[in-house]
């Protein structure tokens, strides 16, 4: 006697769920396709300009410089003096580790940049998971916005720190803890801001992740007064643009530029750098200290690695907004709060709310391109602020159960959310 068939009515199949995913690649090759056919019509500058990634008169122009920069050492130069040999003239901005591994002629510049590119949009869709078609939306739309434009388009070594913060997510939940803290010193060698990635370790318990902590924070300060004269080099050599960058004293470049093309005077609100920076500070702890206090058990749904990629996105703005102007491509980041911000909670209340403002504000804050409009500047500056207040207040209202309740420092068990 042979078997029901699976299709039988006794027997009902469930139709595979659709993945998202197939959405956000879509959108991604059509926005190429529109750009590509955009820029043979109206040029490569006007274009790109548009999209928020003016061009340098080449692509992958931020590759270049370390191409630059070991073409100058070979010859017995010092590019961090003088990089003749970028086609710019940019002095090098980077520690001496990157050009370790960043060793190419100039001709492996398109080459590299492609590989970049390919491994940033790849590795995003492989963290996301299977996504709903709604997800699958947001996800092209993030991918395709002016700041991510601009990283692929410079090919900007904030694309390698990225990937390496997926490494470290995925090394995580795995349990390699190691490996995790590894890859979080590494990105913190090259960058430095990085250092706040060291939060992942907090869904380990109080036992468990208090060391790793410790031993990271440990680890960067040493690194920090071995490199102070490198650092200090790097620092000066960042340039700072206008239309390109965030952070907390960002406003004062607006508000100099608005009163300078309105009264025709110069006027200078540098004085005022130090104060805002600290403004920011105390807004994000304010709302990290609120959130905290609202904290439950019920309130933190979601996959755990989603909850660690958005610890870690969430802090790595916060820092680089709290620290004053970056350059918009530095946004990458704020990639990995999406799987957690877009999950449900299943209950209509503050904290849901607070994760679609959060969701909202992202949005806001990668599509208000101010390339479009200068105007447009003042609504990418409140909702930069305004996520920053809410970000902090998500931190700390999802913080493990381990650090309202006594009880996690005794068991030394990983408090994993829902």
């Amino acid at each position: 006697m042979s078997s029901p068939s699976p299709a039988a009515p006794g027997n009902p199949v469930t139709p595979p769920r659709a993945d998202g995913r197939r959405w956000c690649v879509a959108i991604l090759l059509g926005y190429v396709l529109i750009l590509s056919a955009a820029c043979f019509w109206f040029g490569k500058s006007r274009v790109l300009t548009a999209a928020g990634a003016p061009q340098m008169s080449e692509h992958f122009a931020d590759l270049s410089l370390f191409a630059a920069a070991r073409h100058a050492l070979e010859q017995g130069g010092d590019p961090y003096l003088k990089n003749t040999y970028d086609p710019w003239g940019r002095p090098f901005n980077y520690p001496r580790i990157w050009l370790t591994f960043m060793r190419f002629p100039m001709s492996w510049v398109p080459a590299v940049g492609a590989v970049l590119i390919l491994a940033l949009l790849g590795g995003t869709v492989w963290w996301l998971g299977r996504l709903s078609t709604s997800q699958g939306l947001l996800a092209g739309a993030a991918l395709c916005s002016p700041p991510l434009v601009l990283a692929m388009e410079r090919g900007n070594c904030d694309l390698v720190i990225y990937l390496i913060a997926l490494l470290a997510l995925a090394a995580l939940h795995r349990g390699w803890r190691a490996g995790a803290w590894l890859a979080v010193f590494l990105a913190f060698a090259l960058k430095l801001f990085p250092a706040a990635g060291f939060v992942i370790f907090l869904r380990e318990g109080w036992r468990r992740g208090w060391p790793w902590i410790v031993a990271g924070v440990a680890a960067t300060a040493g690194y920090v007064a071995l490199q102070q004269h490198e650092i200090r080099t790097v620092l000066h050599h960042t340039p700072v643009d206008l239309l390109m960058s965030y952070g907390s004293t960002h406003w004062t470049k607006v508000a100099e530029h608005w009163a300078a093309t309105s009264s025709g005077k110069r006027y200078a609100f540098h004085h005022l750098e130090a104060h805002s920076m600290l403004w920011a500070a105390l807004l994000f702890l304010g709302a990290l200290r609120a959130g905290w206090a609202k904290r439950s058990a019920a309130d933190t749904g979601g996959a755990v690695r989603h909850l660690d990629a958005f610890r870690l996105g969430a802090c790595l703005y916060a820092l680089t907004f709290i620290a004053g102007s970056s350059y918009a491509y530095r946004l990458v980041f704020l990639l990995l709060c999406l799987p957690w911000l877009w999950q449900k909670t299943g209950a209509n209340d503050g904290f849901a709310r607070m994760r679609l403002a959060a969701l909202a504000l992202l949005f806001g804050v990668l599509w208000i391109n101010s390339y479009w409009l200068f105007p447009l500047s003042l609504g990418s500056e409140l909702c930069s602020w305004a996520l920053l207040g809410v970000l902090g207040w998500l931190l700390g209202a999802s913080t493990p159960a381990w650090s309202h309740d006594a009880g996690g420092k005794q068991s030394g068990q990983p408090m994993l959310l829902r």
